[in-house]
């Protein structure tokens, strides 16, 4: 079990299950366990920032959910507090000029200083973690919604280099959100959801619950990995209107899947009448499920690291 904070606090939460599929090639993988040549010639991800707004619509559903477990009263006994901190505070402009060790926060690499992290591969325009198969673009700008993400950081939770986290910021919005890989194979789907919902209650002020953009994708007959999308894991989806010190309002959500040993997640933060922030999380936490998911079905971690 990963050694983040644990408490037994009882929060109300509600938390529902969504579908998040997306159709794409099969990915290409080296024989064997060895995750370091691991070529990932197509990610799911890199797609994304060809999409029209037509072809978007052509290939994902897009539906605001709520959760259906009102009221349910919820123990929790470990949360992923570490996650929760650094999305709070993305932003150390006095420190880019060097990595910096974050306390319980692990190692932040800033994305200024042109160092690849261990445990990642720079491929020009993207950063790989390469035991999770998470694919990380320095970019993600759609063309086509006129909004840019910019990579600013990768963190490190923890010495194993498998409790990962890419950290993104739009500048012109203020809209961030963080992708996180972590290989929690004793850690159910629901625990984290539960943990991390926890730990936003902890980090911010929780006004009220708000429905969660979902991208779904209806697979075609043509639709040629099997494999991958046979059993699909469901993700969990949840938001919240929060505020700050200040009383401003703003929309916090939370994907969170777990497929095989992996547990892949998307933490957002963003205006109250950003929807555009909200979709590209969304888009972007579907696709980076496959991303991991595909690589780990043909070249899964080779045991023996205790995490």
């Amino acid at each position: 079990m990963p050694s983040d904070e644990k408490g037994s606090r009882m929060y109300p939460v509600r938390i529902i299950a969504l579908a998040g599929f997306v159709a794409a090639t099969a990915c290409a993988t080296t024989p064997g366990n060895e995750t370091t040549l691991f070529p990932q010639d197509h990610s799911y991800t890199e797609e994304l920032a060809d999409l029209s707004r037509i072809e978007m619509t052509e290939r994902f559903a897009f539906a605001r959910q709520s959760s259906n477990l009102d009221g349910v009263a919820v123990s929790v006994a470990w949360k992923p507090s570490g996650h929760e901190t650094h999305l709070k505070k993305p932003e150390r402009p006095s420190k880019r000029i060097y990595n910096d060790e974050a306390d319980e926060n692990g190692t932040i690499f800033e994305i200024q200083n042109s160092m690849t992290p261990p445990g990642w591969r720079d491929e020009s325009t993207a950063m790989f973690h390469i035991e999770s198969g998470l694919r990380c673009p320095v970019v993600i700008k759609l063309e086509s919604l006129s909004r840019q993400y910019d990579l600013t950081q990768i963190v490190h939770f923890d010495e194993t280099n498998r409790n990962v986290a890419c950290a993104y910021l739009d500048n012109a919005s203020g809209g961030q959100f963080n992708i996180f890989a972590s290989h929690w194979p004793d850690i159910t789907q629901e625990e984290h959801a539960i943990g991390a919902v926890s730990a936003i209650f902890d980090a911010h002020n929780v006004i009220e619950e708000m429905e969660v953009l979902v991208a779904t994708i209806t697979l075609s007959d043509e639709e040629e990995d099997a494999e991958l999308f046979a059993g699909l894991e469901l993700p969990h989806a949840i938001g919240f209107k929060v505020s700050d010190d200040a009383g401003t309002h703003a929309k916090t959500a939370l994907w969170v899947v777990k497929t095989l040993d992996w547990h892949v997640k998307v933490r957002a933060t963003f205006g109250l009448n950003d929807e555009i922030s909200e979709l590209i999380a969304a888009l972007y936490f579907a696709t980076s499920h496959l991303d991991v998911r595909g690589k780990n079905l043909e070249n899964p971690v080779a045991p023996g690291v205790d995490v």
